[in-house]
C-alpha cells in the first residue's frame, strides 16, 4: 500500500498496480474488521479466488498466469463458498486464503503463479493505518454530502415558497372579476375552497365558448 499516494498522483498508474493495491487493502481492512468486532461474533475474511478468464484482464493486459493453473468460475468461486458457508471456518478472521486453504506467507513474489501473500497484506500496523486514513475520508465525504444535503433543502423550501406565490397569483387572476375588482382578491382568496376555482374555471370556459358560438 503507497498510503501517502493513494490516486497516483506521484507513482505513475498502471490498472495491474492499482488493482494490486485494492487488493492489499481489501486484506488489511478484514484485519481492521477482526481487530474491533471479533468479540462480537463478527468475522471477517480476504481471498484470491484463482485466475479466472473474465472481461477485467481488458483492463490489466492479459491472462499471463500458464493456462494449467487457471480455474473455471466454478471452481474460482469455491473458496468464497467456503469461507461463507462452511462450519469449519466458525472464529477464524482476519486470515487470507486460496484453494480453499489458508495461504501461505512469502517473502517474495513467486516466479511459478503458486500463490502465497505478502507480510504486509495483513500487518497489524498497516491495518491500523489504512483504517484510520479510510475513517478520515468518509468522513470527509459525509460532510461534502450532508452540506449538499442542506443546501439542497434550502433551494427546495424557496422553490416552493415561490411557487406557493404562483399558485395564489394565478388564483387572484383566476377570481378576478370586472364586478369586484382585482384589487379585492388579495383579501378573498385565503378562503376559497379547492372546488370553487374549478368549478370557476369550468364556468369561464363555457361562457368563452358560448360566446364564439
Amino acid at each position: 500500500m503507497i498510503f501517502d499516494d493513494l490516486n497516483f498522483d506521484f507513482v505513475p498508474y498502471t490498472p495491474i498496480g492499482a488493482y494490486g493495491q485494492s487488493k492489499t487493502a481489501d486484506a488489511l481492512l478484514a484485519v481492521g474488521i477482526t481487530q474491533r468486532w471479533a468479540d462480537d461474533g463478527i468475522r471477517s475474511n480476504t481471498l484470491h479466488p484463482g485466475a479466472i478468464a473474465t472481461g477485467l484482464q481488458k483492463y490489466t493486459g492479459r491472462l499471463k498466469t500458464p493456462p494449467d493453473r487457471r480455474k473455471t468460475p466454478e471452481q474460482g468461486a469455491s473458496t468464497s463458498v467456503l469461507l461463507a458457508a462452511s462450519p469449519l471456518l466458525d472464529g477464524i478472521s482476519g486470515l487470507y486464503f486460496e484453494d480453499c486453504n489458508g495461504a501461505q506467507q512469502v517473502t517474495k513474489r513467486p516466479r511459478d503463479f503458486t500463490g502465497g501473500y505478502a507480510g504486509y497484506a495483513l500487518d497489524l500496523e498497516n491495518a491500523e493505518r489504512l483504517w484510520n486514513l479510510s475513517m478520515k475520508l468518509i468522513s470527509s465525504r459525509v460532510s461534502s454530502v450532508q452540506t449538499a444535503m442542506r443546501n439542497c433543502t434550502r433551494d427546495e423550501g424557496r422553490s416552493f415558497e415561490a411557487g406557493s406565490q404562483v399558485l395564489a397569483s394565478n388564483r387572484c387572476k383566476l377570481l378576478s372579476s370586472k364586478s369586484d375588482g382585482g384589487e379585492r382578491c388579495s383579501q378573498r382568496r385565503e378562503n376559497i375552497p379547492a372546488g370553487e376555482v374549478e368549478r370557476g374555471e369550468r364556468k369561464r370556459t363555457a361562457d368563452e365558448l358560448s360566446k364564439a358560438d
